[in-house]
């Protein structure tokens, strides 16, 4: 069985390859969205995505030093 926070993981890793740094920024703005029109289940999905992509990149950042 494939566990949900490695799926996300994933999922936020390819998005982060893709688009850098910015997507993190547009993730929290979704989430937002989705959250001003009811839908929390889906905002507390794409914030988990944009967690997991902004500690990735902040990993990366590390390795970097």
């Amino acid at each position: 069985m494939i566990r949900l926070d490695t799926l996300t993981d994933a999922l936020a890793s390819r998005m982060l390859a893709r688009r850098g740094i910015a997507v993190i920024w547009d993730l929290q703005l979704a989430a937002a969205i989705a959250h001003r029109g009811g839908d929390t289940s889906a905002a507390a999905s794409i914030m988990a995505i944009a967690d997991a992509a902004e500690g990735e990149w902040l990993r990366e950042m590390d390795d970097a030093e």
